[in-house]
């Protein structure tokens, strides 16, 4: 005895399919990208690959030709200006976080402002909420700064 199938199981059995399609493709595409995404120890080694003095004359030499006595000529000024460089990098961080700094400073002077000008016009549980509003916001902050602080700081994925 053959069992006859009615459309609304074809239509079921279709849709089954396609939803078990759908979710096997997004399973592989998460594990995908789980795979490929940097740790926290990958970030630093490539911090920690970058080239010594020694590399560099060892990379020109071979490029160059250099002979043994360029080499020794070079290495000295190869280190003068790693030297000069990690010092123009910190002194740039430096005064990159003193701007910060300041510009958070001022940004709490206009908050400041803004949240006395609220208080004269909104009642106190309108304040409240706000004031709520405000530790939630912030609190997304932190979180996102923690996020992008086991990268080493940088924004991955940040396109998707």
């Amino acid at each position: 005895m053959k069992k006859q199938i009615n459309k609304t199981e074809i239509k079921s059995g279709k849709s089954f399919l396609k939803t078990t399609a759908s979710a096997a493709t997004a399973f592989m595409l998460v594990i995908t990208f789980i795979t490929m995404m940097p740790d926290a120890s990958e970030a630093r080694q490539f911090k920690k690959m970058q080239r010594s003095p020694d590399d560099v004359v060892c990379m020109l030499g071979g490029r160059l030709d250099l002979t043994e006595e360029q080499k020794t000529a070079i290495l000295p000024i190869i280190e003068e200006s790693i030297e000069k460089r990690k010092a123009l990098k910190d002194d740039f961080r430096s005064k990159q976080q003193e701007r910060h700094d300041a510009l958070r400073s001022e940004m709490e002077v206009v908050d400041d402002e803004i949240k006395t000008q609220l208080d004269e016009i909104l009642t106190d549980d309108q304040m409240a909420k706000y004031t709520e509003f405000k530790e939630e916001r912030k609190q997304r902050m932190q979180e996102r700064q923690e996020r992008r602080s086991e990268f080493g700081g940088k924004r991955h994925f940040r396109n998707w």
